[in-house]
């Protein structure tokens, strides 16, 4: 019994110690900023990027092969947008929150020809998944893992994550990753200018309309301008 209650004190001092070091890391990369790591940042984000796409791909390649419209991608959101149109169908509801992303993937995919709207459907989602988890090889989370080449194999490992086949390459399901692409920004460190904070905000707030896990998480970024 002794044994046990000093493991799981160990534990405790181990766990408290890994999060008052992420904490100083957190603080040491949000008070300071390096202009030099903005060529860092943008290898890494192309490069990760690149790489999410492809791994993508290979895990469904019928989904640009064959491209075919999932579930509620032509049955709620293209046919919504054949018969109202967007703007208008911003405002309808559907499983009871708003799809911003969706809905305009639709109108977006509407200006091709028919044969290739399934295609459009499928890349963009595609397109948002790799940014979505690319965001994690930006030097700002180097307070989390120091290391860019351990980051990239998180990035590898969620895009390689056992879930079934459905839950990926559509915009039906793309609200998971833009869930996780408003978390991470939640918790980015450093800086953020003026014009990296407008683009990041975009993005969450497309999240918020789009996910409803990310509403979730964006009081933690829009109380950034607070720290």
């Amino acid at each position: 019994m002794k044994n046990k209650i000093r493991i799981i004190d160990v534990m405790k001092f181990k766990l408290s110690e890994l999060f008052t070091k992420s904490f100083q890391n957190f603080r040491e990369d949000y008070l300071t900023s390096n202009v030099g790591t903005k060529n860092q940042n943008f290898i890494l984000f192309f490069s990760n990027f690149l790489l999410s796409f492809l791994i993508f791909i290979i895990r469904k390649p019928d989904s640009i092969l064959n491209a075919q419209l999932w579930a509620e991608d032509g049955q709620i959101f293209l046919r919504d947008e054949w018969v109202t149109g967007f703007p208008d169908t911003f405002f309808f509801l559907y499983a009871g929150y708003i799809h911003l992303v969706p809905r305009f993937i639709a109108f977006f995919a509407n200006l091709f020809p028919y044969t290739f709207i399934p295609l459009v459907f499928n890349l963009c989602a595609i397109l948002i998944s790799a940014i979505s988890v690319s965001i994690f090889s930006l030097t700002k989370f180097r307070y989390i893992l120091r290391s860019d080449f351990l980051r990239t194999i998180v990035i590898v490992l969620l895009c390689c994550s056992p879930v079934g086949i459905e839950s990926f390459n559509n915009i039906t399901n793309v609200h998971f990753f833009l869930s996780l692409g408003v978390f991470l920004l939640a918790i980015i460190g450093g800086e953020l200018n003026g014009f990296s904070y407008l683009l990041i905000t975009v993005y969450v707030l497309l999240g918020i309309f789009s996910a409803p896990l990310a509403i979730c998480y964006a009081p933690l970024f829009l109380i950034r301008p607070f720290l």
